[in-house]
């Protein structure tokens, strides 16, 4: 009687063990179409492909002081990386301060650690790089 217990619960268990590995390569799949995405944007906006994308890469200059208006916070901040970190590298915090300046709108509630969350991303592609300067880790373009 234990045994077919004991059967049954096993049974139960691994049905949903399945399920939740089923599950999980569901979303699996939408975080992979979500980085294809991402990549096609990248793309686009490597080959200035506007008609698409526009506004995802910055315009080279902006003479109202509102460079980076209405464009995503990664698209802006690599280009204030480019722009600001050439031979001294920025801080996070440094980056969000010259976005603002330049016309940034961010809903997020820390502009700094959105950026921050962002530059670990764009690393791991290769777009930019890191290191560590004076005890603070400094971001420049790859």
């Amino acid at each position: 009687m234990k045994q077919n217990k004991h059967a049954q619960l096993r049974q139960k268990y691994l049905a949903k063990i399945a399920a939740a590995q089923a599950e999980m390569k569901a979303w699996q799949l939408k975080l992979s179409v979500l980085d294809d995405i991402e990549n096609e944007l990248e793309e686009a906006a490597e080959i200035g492909d506007e008609t698409l994308f526009s506004k995802v890469v910055p315009p080279a200059d902006a003479s109202n002081g509102k460079k980076y208006e209405g464009f995503t916070v990664t698209a802006a901040m690599l280009d204030a990386v480019s722009s600001i970190g050439q031979t001294t590298g920025v801080t996070p915090s440094e980056i969000a301060k010259y976005l603002i300046q330049h016309g940034i709108s961010s809903t997020s509630r820390s502009l700094t650690n959105t950026i921050g969350t962002a530059l670990g991303r764009q690393i791991a592609r290769g777009k930019i790089k890191s290191a560590v300067v004076g005890g603070k880790k400094k971001y420049f373009p790859a």
